[in-house]
Order: C-alpha cells, then sequence, then structure tokens
C-alpha cells in the first residue's frame, strides 16, 4: 500500500500524536457499503485489533481490516477559518462489490 500524506496533513498528524486511523463510511457517516468513502480521524482506534496498522514517516496509520483498500492512499489537510481537518481518499478493492 502506498500511502501518500501531505506536508501540511504530516505537521499536523504530529502535532496531534503520530497516529491515525481510517475507517469506510457511506456520505451519512454510517459505516455502509453504499457510496463508501474513507473517513480518517486522530489517535488510535478503540478497537485496534480491528485494523492494520502501517507506519510512514514516524506516521502510525490504522487502516480498518474490514474494507481493504486498493493500492493508494493520500491524506490531505484542509483549513477553513482555522478549522484544520484531514482527508483520506482511496478506492475500495472493487471485488467486494462483486456480486456475480
Amino acid at each position: 500500500m502506498r500511502i501518500k500524506i501531505s506536508p501540511e496533513a504530516m505537521d499536523f498528524i504530529v502535532e496531534k500524536g503520530n497516529n491515525v486511523y481510517i475507517v469506510v463510511a457511506n456520505a451519512m457517516g454510517r459505516i455502509s457499503w453504499v457510496h463508501p468513502v474513507p473517513s480518517i480521524y486522530v489517535g488510535v482506534p478503540k478497537h485496534a485489533e480491528r485494523f492494520v496498522k502501517y507506519e510512514k514517516d514516524g506516521v502510525n496509520l490504522y487502516i480498518d481490516m474490514r474494507y481493504p483498500l486498493k493500492d493508494e492512499i493520500r491524506i490531505t489537510l484542509d483549513k477553513i477559518f482555522n478549522i484544520r481537518k484531514l482527508y483520506a481518499e482511496g478506492r475500495l478493492v472493487e471485488s467486494l462489490f462483486n456480486t456475480a
């Protein structure tokens, strides 16, 4: 898995303790297979045994193993009116959606 973290996001993650985790949820924030999107949170996940841990430049990235992401994860930081928010972009493995 390739992990790309923007310099701004890296600084934010380091400032918050070097740990982030990614789960896949739908647009309403609930775990779902309908329009899944990766959501990123600061900290260590509550049930770390459900996650695969990656390390990138001193940052620990936990990805929920129930939702395997394909190839690459990109993590960026957005700042609006002094509110900073991390964003994760990635695609789920296509075979999860095949019903045949």
